[in-house]
């Protein structure tokens, strides 16, 4: 849902993958504003070209400077829940499953960019090829 800051800004949300996040990406967002003429308000869509930086935190802010009336276009980048891994700042985590006898093993476990990209493919990142 858009927001408006108390200056003005028009804020918005934008949600991005995981994979988005990591291998950086271009989202082209369609938005639709009201500008004040002579004749009162009409209403404008523009496209916004939005760069995703590759490792941007979740949270990371995208601003268009004076591009509504009253101020600045805002995008909120949100993180989106991943089917398999999860992020904690530069650190990524993965839950699994294990039986009992694997509990009481020592078992170091090392997730290298290969199986990121192995798992990656079934959810369209190509970025780690």
């Amino acid at each position: 849902m858009p927001s408006r800051s108390d200056l003005g800004d028009l804020v918005l949300p934008l949600f991005v993958t995981l994979e988005q996040f990591y291998c950086g990406a271009i989202r082209h967002v369609q938005v639709n504003t009201k500008e004040l003429n002579k004749a009162g308000y009409c209403l404008l869509q523009e496209t916004f070209e939005v760069y995703v930086p590759r490792g941007a935190p979740d949270g990371h802010r995208v601003t268009f400077a004076g591009k509504v009336t009253t101020g600045d276009v805002v995008f909120v980048l949100q993180e989106m829940i991943h089917p398999l891994w999860s992020r904690q700042g530069s650190h990524l985590f993965v839950k699994q499953n294990i039986t009992l006898r694997q509990a009481g093993q020592k078992q170091t476990r090392c997730w290298s960019l290969s199986r990121l990209y192995t798992d990656s493919m079934l959810y369209g990142c190509s970025c780690l090829a």
